[in-house]
């Protein structure tokens, strides 16, 4: 038990190795989706409680420095004020301290291993000497006492808000607390109460923003405030309308209406007008993101990550701008293999193919908008994160929710800058113009601003609804709004040094 605390501090200290490590277990889950779903809903009531867990996180650290230095009875009393402190901070997550304070009790009864000698097999790893000099230290375990206690109290407050989700549940569903935010940050739209999952995807046209509604069913123009009606759940997957398409030539919008059709609306006259429906796809749709494919002429479906991720991925396809000549695919690879089911794609114009990022894969894919013919590409780190195309640059950024780095790459010559930044990144984007780039992430909360050449650090706007969703930037307003789960963001990224 008291070599414990020392692979976990490592777990936390290394995001790159804890991203990977929980990554590969996760692709070993039927639905890992929604398991990552359930365990960032989880983290989200952290966040709201963040104050609280910060003191409850500095009394941990002061009593693991204080008590591996007492003895006897001081060393009994200080543990029970560190016990009373905790449970005054966070009443809620009494029985959360359990693993910390067992911890103190054992070293009452429990003489402390020193220093080096936490770590198992020390000894196989060290020549003798150096062992019995590092092993004698009586700082080294006082040191990994204070690091350690706090890790613990962390994974049980974690533990406890599982034990009671139904009731944080509740909470998140009623809004995401306006003091958290950054008042630099404009709320354009809260979720109505008891509304989960609300804001989607993000479509610009000229000054306007074209926003799904998942969860009320709506298209949304954003500031006028004109709606139009989208279909309700269909079918055993509970599909939804996800994303819409624009043609800003003509002000035509596609998107996804029920299981067999793609319907199109026109902006006239400041509403949406029904202009037709599709032709019945050739097979059933649940959750589907929409590409427009100028150069095509083309509108292309990729069905994204519901159920078992080794199900296969799947592309339809039809003409524009009639919605006629309707076709589905199996994207399958040349040894006859399908690409696993996929958690977004991208259109990279240079290849004239498509990238597609499977949901929890570790390799990205090329396929042919054609055929649905496609080839592995890239292997990279597991992903769940939205590619990004920068058309200005000629290059793609990939986030990487389970790493604190995202990459740039360029397709034509497959080089890749790794570019450092915040874990749990979902959605980004690129101020060429201004040489910055904009991430917003899942487990912070926070949209971050960096410079693009170097990474360096401008500015960040916290503590946000977490679930981020897209990340879009207005042009011309040196702002970007940004969906989620429950809020409706417009960030002024532009407005610092």
């Amino acid at each position: 038990m008291l070599r414990l605390p020392l692979p976990l501090l490592v777990l936390v200290l290394l995001p790159n190795v804890t991203g990977d490590l929980l990554a590969r277990q996760l692709t070993k889950l039927p639905y890992a989706h929604g398991a990552v779903k359930f365990g960032l809903e989880v983290w989200q009531s952290l966040l709201i409680r963040q104050d609280r867990v910060g003191g409850v996180i500095v009394l941990t650290a002061a009593g693991g420095a204080l008590i591996t230095g007492l003895r006897g009875r001081v060393r009994l009393v200080a543990m029970a004020l560190l016990a009373a402190a905790s449970i005054a901070v966070l009443r809620p997550t009494t029985w959360a301290y359990v693993p910390a304070l067992a911890l103190i009790l054992a070293n009452l009864s429990l003489r402390l291993p020193r220093g080096l000698a936490w770590i198992p097999g020390v000894e196989l790893l060290l020549p003798v000497p150096l062992a019995r000099v590092l092993t004698s230290s009586t700082i080294v375990p006082r040191v990994v006492a204070t690091l350690a206690l706090p890790v613990l109290a962390l994974f049980g407050i974690l533990a406890d808000t599982s034990r009671g989700f139904a009731g944080y549940e509740r909470q998140l569903a009623a809004g995401w607390p306006a003091e958290l935010e950054d008042p630099r940050v404009t709320v354009l739209e809260r979720a109505l109460s008891g509304v989960k999952c609300e804001y989607h995807d993000i479509d610009i046209v000229g000054d306007r923003a074209l926003v799904v509604a998942e969860g009320t069913h709506r298209l949304m123009s954003v500031p006028d405030g004109a709606t139009y009606r989208l279909p309700e759940l269909w079918g055993p997957n509970k599909g939804l309308t996800l994303d819409s398409e624009t043609d800003p030539a003509t002000d035509t919008t596609w998107f996804v209406d029920g299981p067999e059709y793609v319907s199109a609306v026109r902006w006239e006259a400041g509403a949406f007008v029904n202009v037709g429906r599709s032709v019945r796809m050739p097979r059933p749709m649940h959750h589907s993101y929409l590409y427009r494919i100028h150069e095509l002429g083309r509108l292309v479906l990729f069905t994204v990550g519901v159920g078992d991720p080794r199900g296969g991925a799947e592309m339809q396809t039809l003409d524009l701008p009639g919605m006629t000549d309707p076709k589905a695919f199996w994207l399958t690879t040349a040894d006859g293999r399908r690409v696993p089911t996929l958690r977004d794609a991208v259109w990279i114009p240079p290849l004239r193919r498509f990238v597609a990022v499977p949901d929890m894969g570790s390799r990205l894919y090329l396929v042919d908008a054609e055929t649905g013919a496609s080839e592995a590409w890239l292997e990279m780190p597991t992903l769940n994160g939205r590619p990004r195309w920068i058309d200005a640059l000629g290059k793609l950024y990939v986030p990487m929710p389970n790493r604190a780095e995202l990459w740039e790459v360029d397709p034509v010559t497959e080089e890749v800058r790794h570019i450092r930044t915040q874990p749990g990144v979902r959605t980004l984007e690129v101020d060429v113009e201004r040489n910055l780039l904009i991430t917003a992430s899942v487990l912070t909360g926070i949209v971050l601003v960096q410079r693009l050449d170097d990474g360096s650090y401008v500015d960040s706007f916290r503590t946000l609804m977490p679930m981020a969703r897209m990340l879009t930037i207005l042009p011309g307003t040196g702002a970007a709004m940004l969906s989620t789960w429950t809020s409706l963001y417009r960030i002024p990224y532009a407005a610092v040094p």
